[in-house]
């Protein structure tokens, strides 16, 4: 056997090179690559992403609504890679690979770190995540999005870093602290106008929603806070943190809980509720 391995080894040297992966949940794993596999002609075509100047580990792929392309993230070589389950500081870029004419194309601009690309349910407008490069884990992000199909149109901020919280700062709600999240991966109302995410909000989560269009339209954050439910059959005890799970058809799948209640699921009807008044203290049974 110590033959057998010795002769292998000289056979393929390469085995000694060492790969750094990405660590923390993502061992094994050196440098995704995007590819589509034909069923019908049982054919594999792999992005350019290691042409043009392009050299990039993907993450994240999404298909653009025509099916014309695929939207990604792509980390660049020379970013390091252990950690990035936790380290969301690190450089990134949005970008779209052109299956007809084999091309890549970047979306967000360079000098951020990006995550969360989700299309409308149209498919007419794209949002993502963002941060700048550096700095503490667990920053604040912003939300920032674009017209899809782009045709040369810059991506807009839609809800900006928040540096500190205070009362005066021009916001639907009070002491916006910010967004400390991530986006589910289906978090889009039904009209297509409005994103619900849950975000840290001082020692609890809340669920909020927020009004893309109005947002652009008012230059400012036109953020709604979602009710908190009731976590007691006799109405007495409110949720103090409400996680999104899902969104379909303006139903939403979260999962509620307090510090004397485990966490549990429940579902919120938004058909039910009047955006008007999600800021102030409502309180909906599940």
């Amino acid at each position: 056997n110590t033959t057998t391995n010795d002769q292998s080894f000289k056979d393929d040297p390469s085995s000694f090179v060492f790969q750094e992966d990405w660590g923390e949940g993502n061992e094994g794993s050196h440098k995704p690559k995007l590819c589509i596999l034909d069923l019908t002609t049982e054919t594999v075509s792999f992005a350019p992403i290691d042409e043009n100047s392009y050299n990039l580990a993907c993450s994240e792929p999404l298909w653009s609504p025509d099916d014309n392309g695929i939207i990604f993230v792509g980390y660049p070589s020379q970013a390091y890679n252990l950690g990035l389950i936790y380290c969301i500081q690190r450089p990134s870029q949005l970008y779209f690979w052109d299956i007809k004419k084999n091309s890549i194309e970047p979306i967000s601009v360079p000098g951020y770190s990006v995550q969360c690309p989700r299309f409308n349910p149209n498919g007419t407008y794209l949002i993502w995540l963002q941060n700048p490069v550096g700095g503490p884990h667990g920053q604040c992000v912003s939300l920032v999005g674009t017209q899809w199909p782009m045709n040369c149109l810059k991506p807009e901020v839609i809800i900006p870093i928040i540096n500190s919280p205070c009362s005066d700062y021009k916001c639907t709600i009070d002491r916006f602290p910010g967004l400390y999240c991530k986006l589910a991966d289906r978090c889009w109302s039904s009209d297509g106008q409005h994103v619900l995410v849950s975000s840290c909000w001082g020692f609890e989560v809340v669920g909020l929603l927020i009004s893309v269009t109005e947002s652009i339209a008012q230059s400012r954050p036109v953020i709604y806070k979602l009710p908190k439910l009731y976590l007691s059959s006799d109405g007495t005890t409110l949720s103090s943190s409400l996680s999104i799970l899902d969104v379909y058809d303006d139903v939403l799948v979260v999962s509620v809980s307090s510090p004397i209640h485990p966490q549990h699921i429940a579902v919120l009807n938004l058909k039910y509720l009047n955006y008007a008044n999600l800021s102030s203290d409502l309180n909906q049974r599940p």
